[in-house]
């Protein structure tokens, strides 16, 4: 039986077997991105997704949180563009796919500001659609864990 992401991406139209799965959360997980990234290739992670220490401290619904640095620090030090993607189920089998552009620039020269600034301008595209669809949104991660936020 094939497994819900699967059936997911079958549904969407989305022909995965010539996908490549970086390994998230290891080593050298990042590296691999970045060579992909240098190839040409399109790289998605799951922003807001903690697998490390590396956080950045942002206001996520109204109360200090943290997200992880890594993609800010991938982005800039790849001079890749930075896109937003949500999938929002519809019932049904329906699903819609929305793409936008936070107008962020990140590149080799960018600091720690500008990577502040991009994580919390992910975070305020990110709260905007947990509010709008609020049963689309989950996660297990402790956002509001204020002893842990670090800078």
């Amino acid at each position: 039986m094939p497994t819900t992401g699967a059936r997911v991406r079958r549904i969407a139209g989305i022909d995965d077997t010539g996908f490549k799965v970086i390994p998230y959360g290891q080593p050298h997980s990042l590296l691999l991105a970045h060579q992909a990234l240098a190839d040409g290739e399109v790289v998605a992670i799951l922003a807001d997704r903690m697998e490390g220490r590396a956080t950045v401290p942002v206001t996520f619904l109204g109360r200090p949180a943290k997200m992880p640095k890594s993609p800010y620090l991938l982005a800039a030090r790849s001079n890749a563009p930075i896109l937003i993607c949500f999938g929002i189920y519809e019932g049904r089998n329906r699903y819609r796919i929305t793409f936008i552009d936070p107008g962020l620039a990140l590149d080799a020269g960018s600091g720690l500001s500008e990577i502040n600034h991009a994580a919390q301008t992910y975070t305020r595209v990110l709260e905007s659609q947990a509010r709008h669809s609020p049963y689309n949104w989950f996660n297990f991660y402790p956002y509001w864990d204020n002893d842990r936020i670090q800078s």
